[in-house]
């Protein structure tokens, strides 16, 4: 029988009872004689703030930044000041510059993986036959199926969110195959993906208007078990077998006007909400002189209802009433210190119950003096630094905001942890940095360095109710990661011989032994069991993380990387190579 090894620790104190970079411009008046005069609410800020400079010196900085754009980017559309703005779509694309063509020629990867040959892109279609699926034992009586055959390879991990590859259902999979690499800022990696079936059945080719060296499609719904791809002016919805189910038309620019929200049930395209499950359609009436297709809600923010969008800085939504509405930093009341005029963000959050927007900024912005909490519909923010009572000198860096939108972490000076709906502030231990917040938002992590050239492997919980804190264990640990449902926490001992489970609800802390020395520890979706990445590339498994029991799945691999569960937990996938190998956990 398997030994069940159970440690008690005390959670007393924790209060628990047993249990693509957007631009923010500001649109400037253009009457054909001289630079554009400042709008007067941005006059008012000017004159507020006189540390921002003149509009005069605002424009220089400005035209400068374009300069050194067009420079780096000769494609890139630098027209800002010099092309009156349009509502004719048609009239805007007249203006763009030819986009640019990649050249299919291999570069040096940036890691010491061997230089990889590249595909010619007049023979995409080629990418079908060369796929191949071959059976490999694997240990303790599993299968192990083998996706190869194209020689250059996958997509790189941490290349998109997707990287290489991505779990559809649980029999196919959307891969990433390399069509071709260009030098740019990095190396940019063009793609044309392929979705192929475990279950026998042909592969196929999403739609798409040739190579992609972007990120967001084509998109997947697994609440619908539907894709969303877009060529041309068409966005299709489709099977995970290519079949076509339902089609939208696109007005916008196809490639960055698309936005799926997070439940898979919504869809806009260009300036239409569509319920996907309803079939209802909704277009988004743009109001207050919005010029509609300068923008898009390609990654927005979606609110709990998914009834309105948010995307910095600024456009805002709301499929109930049909309308949406862009607006600039000079367009917002201040309460509080001002923000700079070119403020901008890379992505955005509903917070308090989606009364109130949150930003991540830009790394261009550095870090800033202000916290905006911004209310879309009166077009005004609030200082969070102000409000929370934070030390007003130094600034701050970019807030981590918790799932359920209440609270977030921030480093202004020091470390704080602030509700948002008393705008009460308590500081952080010192000498700690934030690592994650639980899945429930009911517990911080923070992680210590043991020396200068230590990993983080001190690690400390704070409960977000009452501040109380707790130290996970005296000895180093590593690889944290909370289980979806956000109870449960597992590690590994420093040596990777040992995974560590804290049960906070249960206050109980289990440990298996492990046969090989670790690296990761990846949860299922469901939180019940967990995969177990070793330092030779083998993966084991440990179906219940209370019971001290590990089985081998794989035999060691080079280069393993990018493991994960598909939905229902039937198998795991990874990738070793160039190829990607699919572990089915029945036997």
């Amino acid at each position: 029988m398997p030994r069940r090894r159970q440690t008690a620790f005390t959670l007393a104190g924790l209060g628990l009872s047993g249990a693509l970079l957007a631009s923010a411009c500001l649109l400037l008046p253009d009457d054909g004689g001289g630079p554009p005069t400042a709008p007067p609410e941005v006059q008012t800020v000017i004159a507020a703030y006189p540390e921002l400079g003149s509009w005069e010196d605002r424009l220089t900085r400005e035209a400068e930044a374009q300069t050194q754009i067009a420079r780096a980017y000769p494609h890139a559309l630098t027209a800002r000041f010099e092309t009156p703005p349009t509502l004719d779509p048609r009239g805007l694309t007249a203006t763009l510059p030819p986009a640019p063509q990649p050249t299919f020629t291999p570069v040096p990867w940036l890691t010491p993986t061997p230089l990889l040959p590249t595909l010619d892109p007049t023979q995409l279609a080629g990418l079908l036959p060369a796929l191949r699926q071959e059976m490999i034992p694997a240990a303790n009586g599993r299968s192990l199926t083998r996706l190869t055959g194209w020689a250059a390879g996958l997509r790189s991990s941490g290349y998109c969110l997707d990287g290489p590859y991505r779990w559809l259902d649980d029999d196919h999979l959307l891969l990433y195959p390399i069509t071709g690499l260009e030098e740019g800022m990095g190396v940019i990696e063009y793609t044309q993906p392929v979705v192929a079936s475990l279950s026998g059945k042909p592969a196929w080719q999403p739609p798409t208007d040739g190579p992609i060296s972007g990120c967001g499609l084509p998109l997947w719904s697994e609440a619908l078990s539907g894709m969303i791809a877009v060529a041309g002016d068409e966005v299709a919805l489709l099977t995970a077998d290519g079949e076509r189910r339902r089609q939208f038309n696109n007005t916008l620019a196809p490639y960055y006007a698309v936005s799926l929200s997070p439940s898979g049930k919504r869809l806009v395209t260009g300036l239409s909400w569509h319920d996907l499950e309803t079939g209802q359609s909704v277009e988004l009436t743009p109001a207050d002189g919005f010029e509609a297709h300068r923008w898009s809600f390609y990654a927005a923010g979606w609110s709990k209802s998914e009834n309105r969008l948010f995307k910095c800085c600024f456009l805002y939504a709301d499929a109930v009433a049909g309308t949406s509405a862009s607006f600039h930093v000079g367009q917002l009341a201040l309460i509080g210190r001002g923000l700079p005029p070119g403020f901008s963000g890379l992505s955005s959050r509903w917070v308090l119950d989606d009364t109130r927007v949150m930003v991540e900024w830009d790394f261009s912005d550095g870090e800033l003096s202000v916290i905006p909490l911004i209310d879309p519909v009166e077009r005004r923010y609030q200082d969070v630094r102000a409000l929370a009572g934070l030390p007003a000198e130094g600034y701050c860096g970019v807030p981590s905001i918790a799932p359920d939108g209440n609270r977030l972490v921030v480093a202004c000076g020091e470390q704080y942890l602030i509700d948002l709906r008393r705008f009460a502030a308590q500081m952080l231990p010192e000498d700690y940095a934030f690592v994650s917040w639980s899945p429930d938002s009911r517990f911080v992590l923070l992680s210590q360095e043991d020396s200068p050239a230590a990993p983080l492997n001190a690690y400390l919980l704070v409960a977000t109710e009452n501040g109380e804190t707790l130290r996970l264990a005296d000895s180093p640990l590593i690889a944290p990661a909370w289980a979806p449902q956000g109870a449960r926490l597992a590690f590994l001992r420093a040596d990777g011989q040992a995974l560590i489970m804290a049960d906070l609800n249960a206050a109980t802390v289990f440990q298996a032994t492990l046969p090989a020395r670790a690296r990761q520890v990846v949860w299922d979706r469901q939180g019940e069991s967990l995969a177990v990445v070793a330092e030779d590339g083998s993966l084991g498994w440990v179906p219940d993380p209370a019971v001290d029991r590990v089985e081998q799945m794989t035999s060691p691999l080079s280069e393993v990387r990018d493991w994960r569960w598909s939905p229902s937990g039937a198998r795991l996938a990874f990738v070793s190579g160039p190829d990607v190998y699919v572990v089915d956990m029945a036997r």
